[in-house]
């Protein structure tokens, strides 16, 4: 990927992959979320965490949780999801 791809991706639409409303991404959210073996956890990383759809999830079963993501603009709103959940 060219530098500044992801950047740019993100500054023209906050959702590019439409994980908030694509039917099948709210689908692969949940597979992902019950698939995890253990109800809580002492600490989590994220790599990649875009928009924070996942990360919104990992927040509320972790009691450190660390997600981080090449583009500068999806970790604030990732930030922003932790801090409702």
């Amino acid at each position: 990927m060219p530098a500044g791809y992801f950047d740019k991706l993100y500054a023209s639409d906050e959702d590019p992959w439409r994980f908030t409303e694509r039917w099948c991404e709210q689908r692969k959210l949940a597979l992902t979320v019950v698939s995890l073996p253990h109800l809580r956890y002492a600490r989590a990383f994220e790599i990649g965490c875009s928009i924070g759809t996942l990360t919104a999830e990992l927040a509320q079963r972790c009691d450190e949780l660390v997600a981080i993501d090449t583009s500068p603009g999806p970790p604030s709103m990732v930030l922003a999801l932790a801090l409702l959940a």
